[in-house]
């Protein structure tokens, strides 16, 4: 409970929960009075191996009051040496 600057109290809350569902997966939910959001990771264990690497997340929000809501889906993939250099590619499309 935090004042609200009226003389009153605002109940606020937030709770986060981070996991590793299994040996390729990892997620994270925060929710709180605002707004709730949902980030998955996946990265694939046939896919990283030999110096290459390739990493797909998928992120949501959503904001029940305006009843909004958006989200994001992202690969990324590299990581091999090339020389001097490690390239990384990432394609991303937001809603």
């Amino acid at each position: 409970m935090v004042k609200d600057g009226k003389g009153g109290y605002n109940c606020k809350h937030k709770s986060e929960l981070k996991t590793k569902l299994n040996s390729e997966w990892d997620a994270k939910i925060v929710s709180s009075n605002k707004e709730h959001e949902m980030d998955l990771e996946w990265k694939p264990t046939d896919l990283n191996k030999d110096g290459q690497k390739v990493e797909l997340g998928i992120e949501a929000k959503c904001q029940p009051i305006p009843n909004t809501w958006s989200g994001e889906l992202q690969l990324k993939a590299g990581g091999f040496e090339l020389g001097p250099i490690k390239p990384w590619t990432t394609v991303s499309e937001p809603t």
